[in-house]
C-alpha cells in the first residue's frame, strides 16, 4: 500500500502517532526472522548545517532503535548513500524482507527527467535505475519504505514499484489497506526540511519522526 503525506497543512494522518515505532516493529511481525535488515541512506547535497545536524541525530537514533528490536542496522546517511548502496538496500541485502529509510531531495522529472532522489554528491539516481538495480534479486520480499523526499509518493509505478517491486498496491493505505505486507510511505508534492518552523512548531518534521 502506499501512503502519500500531503504538505500542505503538514497532515501526517497515521492514526496514533506510533509513527516509528510501529514501522519498526511491523516488518518484525511479518518475518520470523529477526535480522532482517534497517537500512538508513540519506544525502547531505544541498542542505543546511542545521538540517544536515538534525538528520544525522535522527538517523543515528533509528539505527539505535532498529538494532535495540532486533533489526540489523545498517547507517548510511552521508557519503555511504551511494547509487549502488540505494540499491541493495532496494534489494533487502539478500534479505527476505526489511525497513529502508532515505532522507533528502527529490524530483518529480522537473530537473531530472523522471522521478528520482539524491544520492550524497547530488547525483539523481533515478526510480528506474533503482527498480532495473534490484529486482532480480527480490522476488516475493516484502518491505516497508519510507522516503522523505519531495513527490516521490506521487505515482505507484514510479518510486513505490522501484523499492517495493510491484505495482499490486493500493493507492490509499489510510482507506483502503490492502494487506499485502508492503508498504511505501512518501510525500505527495513537496517535503519540507525537518528542521523547518511549521504551524508554530520548531523542527516540525523531527518531532513527528520521533514521535
Amino acid at each position: 500500500q502506499i501512503t502519500n503525506i500531503k504538505p500542505k497543512h503538514f497532515t501526517f494522518r497515521t492514526g496514533g502517532m506510533l509513527f516509528t515505532a510501529a514501522l519498526l516493529c511491523s516488518l518484525l511481525v511479518a518475518q520470523p526472522v529477526l535480522a532482517a535488515p534497517s537500512t538508513i541512506c540519506g544525502s547531505t547535497s544541498d542542505i543546511t548545517q542545521t538540517e544536515e545536524n538534525l538528520v544525522t541525530t535522527f538517523t543515528s537514533d533509528l539505527t539505535t532503535w532498529s538494532s535495540n528490536i532486533g533489526y540489523t542496522a545498517y547507517n548510511w546517511y552521508g557519503s555511504d548513500t551511494t547509487d549502488d548502496n540505494l540499491y541493495i538496500a532496494a534489494y533487502d541485502h539478500g534479505d527476505m524482507g526489511s525497513l529502508v529509510f532515505y532522507i533528502g531531495h527529490g524530483d518529480d522529472g522537473t530537473s531530472s527527467g523522471g522521478y528520482a532522489i539524491y544520492d550524497d554528491d547530488g547525483n539523481w539516481v533515478s526510480a528506474t535505475d533503482i527498480y532495473d538495480n534490484s529486482i532480480s534479486q527480490s522476488s516475493g520480499h516484502k518491505k516497508v519504505a519510507i522516503l522523505w523526499s519531495c513527490h516521490q509518493g506521487e505515482t505507484i509505478d514510479q518510486m513505490p514499484r522501484a523499492w517495493l517491486h510491484t505495482t499490486s498496491i493500493s493507492a490509499d493505505g489510510y482507506n483502503s489497506p490492502d494487506y499485502s505486507g508492503q508498504a511505501f510511505i512518501g510525500w505527495d508534492g513537496p517535503a519540507p526540511f525537518i528542521s523547518a518552523q511549521i504551524g508554530g512548531i520548531n523542527q516540525a518534521g523531527y518531532e513527528f519522526l520521533c514521535e
